[in-house]
Formats: structure tokens, sequence, C-alpha cells
């Protein structure tokens, strides 16, 4: 399975930041307090043993986003946890869709290589914008 190699970590982090950047519910993971971190991971039900998370968006009751050096994890409108490894993202959609302008929320699209078309919400404005290039880069990571 691939995945972010811990020499990149630091690129990843950097990418997020300059392309957007932390937001009120949006950031990189390890900025969480320690008691979010543990709701994210408990909802989720992400091992930290088996990867390491990197940036996530989460606000309690709407949605919550995990990006880690594996997969992208994320609930649905219906509470479900839904993931996809990252070897799998092929494309993003860049069509933004503004679902709730009195909690800026934007939803993200990504197209899988078995063309799953997916999609995520999360805060809007610059953490969108850190999040969605954050994947193009995996996507180019993931062709060198």
């Amino acid at each position: 399975m691939w995945q972010i190699n811990k020499s990149f970590i630091s690129r990843i982090n950097k990418h997020f930041d300059s392309r957007g950047g932390k937001g009120n519910f949006t950031m990189l993971f390890d900025n969480f307090p320690h008691h979010i971190q543990t709701e994210i991971l408990t909802l989720l039900g992400v091992s930290t043993e088996e990867e390491k998370p990197l940036i996530a968006s989460y606000r309690k009751g709407y949605y919550c986003l995990l990006l880690t050096t594996h997969k992208l994890w994320w609930n649905n409108p219906n509470n479900n946890t839904l993931f996809v490894n990252l070897e799998n993202i092929i494309e993003t959609r860049t069509q933004i869709k503004y679902m709730n302008p009195k909690c800026d929320i934007f939803r993200l699209g990504i197209i899988t290589k078995d063309d799953k078309q997916l999609e995520f919400q999360m805060e809007a404005g610059r953490p969108f914008s850190g999040v969605w290039n954050v994947i193009l880069m995996i996507i180019g990571l993931r062709k060198e």
C-alpha cells in the first residue's frame, strides 16, 4: 500500500500552510487539543499505530475529515465513516459547492481508480484550499 513517507510529512504540512492553511476547524492534526484529537480518532475509528494523522477538519455535528499517511477518512451526512486509500485517489473535482452559508461548509469531490465519485464536507475558504492542494500534491507524489 502506498503511503506518505516520513520524509514527505513536513513537505505536506508546508504545502497545506502555503496553499491555504489553518482555519477555525481545520489545521494540522497535532495542533488540535488532545481531547479533540481523541474525539476525531474515535469517531472515525483510526488507529495511530498503523497510520499517522496529518491534517484534520472537524466541527462537531457538521463534519469530520482526517488525512493520514495512508488514507483520507471522513464522515458522510448520514454519519457513516468512509475512507479511501491515498493510492486510489486519481483526481479531484474542482466544482466547489457552497453547502451552508451559516456555517461555511464546502464539499470537495474525489475520483478513485475504480471510478467511484466521493464527496466530503469541510470548512470553507483557505482551509478548503489547503486540503484540496495537499490532495493534488499527493496525487503528484504517487506518480514520482
